[in-house]
Order: C-alpha cells, then structure tokens, then sequence
C-alpha cells in the first residue's frame, strides 16, 4: 500500500491510462491488484468552495468563478483540464470549463450542502461501471482523494467506478440505461448488457420502502440483511454495504438473538468488519 501523500502516487505502476474503445480514455491495470489496495492517491487540480453553491450567486457568477480558477492553472494542467470528458459539449462546439467541472467532479466527501467539488486530472480517467472494481474515498486530514480496488483487478483490465447514487443504481438495467443515456453513454458490465436483474431490483426496492417506516429492531436487521444480499449480489460499492449493514448494526444493538437463535452481532459483524478492512483498510474499532 502507498504511504507517501505526494500529488499522485501508484504502487509499482499499478496502472497507465489507455484508449478504451468508445469510452474514450480509461485507467487500465499493469499487473494483478488485490481488493483493498490502495491504487493511486491525487490531491485535486482545482477545487470550488460549497459557498459557491450557495443560492445567493446567480448561475452566472459561479460559471465566472470557476473559469477564473481554471484560469490561474499552470499551463500543463489547463491542458490536461481540457482533455477531459464534456458531456454538456454540442456536436460542433467547444468544450467548456464549466461543461467539463459538471462532468468530472468529485465531491471531497459525502454529498452536503457544505461539500466542496474537485477534479482530479487523473482519477477522472476512471470510467463508469454499474459493476465497478475500485471505490474513491476523500481523505481530508491529507487533502487527497484514494482509488482503492473493492475487488480483485487483473492485468489488463479496466479499472471503473460507479457514477450514480444508490438509489439510481438500484434501479432496472432499462432504468438506468435511460439515465446514463443523459451523459452520453451507455454501461457494457454484465449487469447491464446480461439478462436483466428485475426481481433482485424490484425486491430491493420493497425493502427501502419498508425501511423507511417504523420497525421492531428485529424486522430492521432482518431487512438489512436481505439488502446486503441484494447489493452483495448486483456488485454494489462497499460504502453502500457498510452503510446498511451499520443500520443493521444499530438497530440490532441491544438484541442478543434472533428468533432462530443465531446471534446478531455474529449474523453481521465479521462481514461489516472485512468490508470496511477493504475500503479503509482498518478494523472496526
């Protein structure tokens, strides 16, 4: 794993950047990579503030905004700016800062009001999978952002991560083809382009619903369990798995046995402790 905290930095050259088809430019490995690893760590070209989201600037000041960040770029970097995806850009027009920011940034944590936005001119090479490999984390204490492998990564393969929210993802394959379709292209991981996972989908969709009303502690954990099934199955990100199975947590706190007699904490911890072991490489305290 990587401990320096330089600009951009990889273990044994774990990756270059390649044509991938259609997709245009991607991150491809160069030798096997193991879940967990850390890949690549970059600090943000360009960052806008949170307060620039704010409802007081009209549209217009915070396209001037950004435009005047991108122009304070050193010259390699306006031009690696430049290079990168524009999904707002018209067949016939030029690409634009603002186009290219909408399509490439990262939010430097979880998505808040208060959440500033970065690019990164390299990790914006990674491309969108419904069934993707790797997983971004913001690491504020060192101002970078990781690419970590959540599974297994072999040499030559495509190296991508997934563009849209939970609830987005957990929609049908014809669903989301739709929305992907607004930034101008399509996913070819199996999900999408095999047989379609209606049930699973529509199963976790139920049980989203019925989370959201008031249940018995054991109802809770029984349903969060079922949709780590689900999410474990349709290879979802990690931070959505651990996020549901600490609800399950959470609820089962207190609750020493299920009805069946098996015990909650054994039901869920070694999972949540291996999940959060690969996307933070910690145990849980």
């Amino acid at each position: 794993m990587l401990d320096s905290e330089n600009d951009l930095k990889t273990s044994e050259n774990r990756f270059s950047i390649q044509e991938i088809g259609a997709s245009g430019l991607g991150m491809v490995a160069i030798t096997n990579i193991s879940a967990g690893d850390i890949i690549a760590r970059e600090k943000p070209v360009l960052v806008i503030p949170a307060e620039v989201k704010d409802a007081q600037y009209s549209w217009q000041e915070k396209v001037e905004y950004l435009e005047n960040s991108v122009a304070q770029l050193s010259k390699d970097e306006k031009d690696e700016y430049f290079k990168l995806h524009d999904c707002k850009c018209l067949p016939g027009s030029k690409k634009s800062a603002e186009g290219i920011f909408r399509t490439n940034n990262f939010a430097l944590g979880p998505l808040t009001p208060l959440t500033a936005h970065g690019i990164f001119l390299k990790t914006s090479r990674l491309n969108h999978s419904c069934h993707p490999n790797c997983e971004v984390i913001w690491k504020a204490d060192s101002g970078c952002q990781k690419v970590i492998a959540i599974r297994d990564i072999e040499d030559g393969e495509e190296m991508t991560i997934c563009y849209l929210n939970m609830e987005n993802r957990m929609k049908t394959a014809r669903e989301r083809k739709k929305i992907l379709k607004q930034y101008g292209f399509f996913c070819s991981c199996k999900f999408c382009t095999g047989e379609e996972d209606v049930e699973e989908i529509r199963r976790f969709q139920e049980i989203s619903r019925m989370l959201g009303g008031q249940k018995g502690a054991e109802e809770m954990v029984r349903l969060c369990l079922e949709r780590e099934n689900i999410l474990e199955l349709v290879g979802a990100k990690l931070s959505w798995r651990i996020h549901n199975l600490e609800m399950a947590a959470g609820a089962g706190a207190g609750e020493e046995r299920m009805e069946n007699g098996e015990n909650i904490c054994d039901k869920m911890g070694g999972k949540l402790k291996y999940l959060v072991s690969i996307l933070y490489g910690e145990s849980m305290k």
